[in-house]
């Protein structure tokens, strides 16, 4: 079984300080580290993507947003793709980035098909874990005309 080496936790507790960032989570194998940095309070709720509406008979309906975030799944510096700008098609499963920490890539790729609303992280940005870093607009038909 594979163990995390504690000179490389220290790294990563260290950059992940120095740069502002408040989480860490590291996975080798089947051995897995997280730690939250600091105490900086309850962590911020992210974005709901849907909600509930007050219906006529007491009731309530769901309501669905059509803005679905492209989040971070890893701490790093983000990289973007040419494909992540306001305006492009992109389908579910697309690379639009990539996230690098300790020299490690890891793919950001579209959770949803449409059409990108909104980039919120500039190419070479810090991001966190679970940090939303565009919104893809699922109403378009995301170019599966084109």
């Amino acid at each position: 079984m594979p163990s995390i080496d504690f000179d490389l936790l220290r790294h990563a507790l260290t950059v992940a300080k120095e740069t502002g960032l408040n989480e860490v989570e590291i996975e080798i194998g089947d051995t897995s580290f997280s730690a939250v940095i600091g105490t900086q309070g309850p962590k911020p709720k992210s974005p709901v993507s849907s909600s509930s509406v007050s219906g006529g008979a007491g009731g309530t309906t769901p309501v669905t947003s059509p803005l679905v975030p492209i989040k971070s799944l890893s701490v790093g510096i983000f990289h973007n793709q040419p494909n992540l700008t306001v305006g492009t098609s992109v389908q579910k499963g697309d690379k639009v980035g990539a996230i690098v920490a300790l020299g490690i890539s890891n793919d950001v790729v579209a959770s949803a098909s449409g059409v990108v609303a909104e980039v919120l992280v500039e190419d070479g940005g810090v991001v966190e874990y679970g940090q939303p870093i565009a919104k893809v607009d699922t109403s378009s038909d995301g170019g599966a005309n084109a």
